[in-house]
Order: C-alpha cells, then sequence, then structure tokens
C-alpha cells in the first residue's frame, strides 16, 4: 500500500499549457506576417487571455508517496530484532561466537528511526523525503558495522580438570607389558600412554592459557578423562 504526504509542487492541466502554447505560437506568425491591426489586436487578446487562464488553473500537487520512506524504517527497525547481544563490554568478555554491538550504536539507530518517523508525519517535498532516506539508510549502515563477535571462552572447567589429570598418574605403575603380564593386584601403564597423556596435559595448558574455541577445550578435556591405563 502507498503512503502519501502532502506535495509543495504547482501543477497545470494539459489542455491549458496546451492553449497556451497554440495562442502563442499565433501570435508569433501575426507578429512576423501581420495582416491588419485588428488581427494583431485579436491575437494579442487571445494570447492575454491565454496567459491568465493559464495562471489562474495553477494549483499545489497534494500527494506525496512515502512508500519507500517507510519500507526503509521497517528494514531499520527489524535490525534491532536481529540476533545479536548489547553489551559495553570489550569482545574478549563476550561468549566466543556471540554478535554483539554497544549500547551506543544501538541507541543511534533508534534516534534515527525516531527521526525518520517524524519525518513520514510531515516531509512535504521530494527532496526533503530523498534527505530523511538517505539519512536513515547510513544510520543502518554505520548500525551493521558496529557489530562485532565475541572472544571469551570459560577455560574454568579446564583449569579443574588439567589439576584433577596432574594427580591420575600418581601411584600407578609404569610397565612396557600386556595385561596379561602384570598382576591383577596392580593398575599400570606403558610408558608410550603415560607420555602421551603427559602430553595431552601440556597441550591443555596451552589451550586454557589462550582461550582457544569451546570446541576445542571440550576436546582437551575428553584427553585427560583416562591415561589409558590397563588393570
Amino acid at each position: 500500500m502507498h503512503q502519501t504526504r502532502s506535495l509543495d509542487e504547482t501543477l497545470v492541466s494539459t489542455a491549458v499549457s496546451q492553449a497556451l502554447e497554440d495562442a502563442i505560437a499565433k501570435a508569433k506568425i501575426i507578429q512576423a506576417q501581420p495582416i491588419n491591426d485588428i488581427a494583431l489586436q485579436l491575437a494579442t487578446i487571445e494570447l492575454n487571455n491565454a496567459v491568465a487562464t493559464f495562471k489562474a488553473s495553477i494549483v499545489k500537487g497534494t500527494e506525496l508517496d512515502i512508500t519507500a520512506l517507510e519500507t526503509t524504517i521497517t528494514a531499520a527497525a527489524n535490525l534491532l530484532k536481529g540476533d545479536y547481544e548489547t553489551t559495553n563490554q570489550p569482545a574478549e568478555e563476550v561468549d566466543a561466537g556471540q554478535k554483539f554491538t554497544t549500547s551506543d550504536s544501538e541507541n543511534d539507530l533508534e534516534d534515527a528511526i525516531d527521526v525518520a518517523e517524524d519525518a513520514a508525519k510531515t516531509v512535504d517535498s521530494v527532496e526533503a523525503l530523498n534527505a530523511a532516506i538517505g539519512v536513515l539508510t547510513a544510520a543502518m549502515k554505520k548500525f551493521e558495522a558496529s557489530m562485532m563477535m565475541g572472544t571469551f571462552v570459560d577455560v574454568s572447567r579446564l583449569v579443574d580438570d588439567i589439576e584433577d589429570a596432574r594427580q591420575k598418574p600418581d601411584g600407578i605403575l609404569v610397565k612396557d607389558l600386556t595385561a596379561d603380564q602384570v598382576s591383577s593386584e596392580f593398575e599400570f601403564v606403558t610408558s608410550n600412554d603415560l607420555n602421551t597423556f603427559l602430553e595431552a596435559i601440556i597441550t591443555a595448558e596451552s589451550v586454557a592459557a589462550q582461550y582457544s574455541s569451546k570446541a576445542f577445550i571440550e576436546q582437551e578435556i575428553a584427553k585427560l578423562s583416562d591415561p589409558g591405563r590397563c588393570i
């Protein structure tokens, strides 16, 4: 549906405009080749009447299509409904993968929408309409450019598991044997399994220090669950 507002533009009918053009053309012909004074006077009167009619028929336009502005306002409002968080925290304190912007950026777009909505009620010229659309469009682009991605990963669970993992080898025999070569009274691991486990601890410590991705942290936690012991 088209939305309209008052348009401050002068209009005149095609018929009246054509009548004036015809009167001007006729007057020029008689002026160039005057038949007699009476013909010249009649042409002058006809031209003056056409000019008077033309001036009297001029009216101001009453409609201005603001559909484009209304559409832009709707698009801007939809941006505020997007999947993002509003926070003034730095990216390293926002969950990794979470899109966010600042409250100032959000407020700027809200203010621009308010201004555009006021313009939709009061705009009375094409120039003003286009200017309102341009201002709001610029605000939308600025808002979209303000979006950032969080980088924070909670490594507390990984840190706890590292501490637990460091205690797992305590009291466990290290034997490069098979299970049937060791008494069932003893728990043991091979030196290769123990080295692999200790390397997993070192890797996990590096991950915890670097705030890596959540998926990678889950992977490292899984490696710390068992040192590869054999019973």
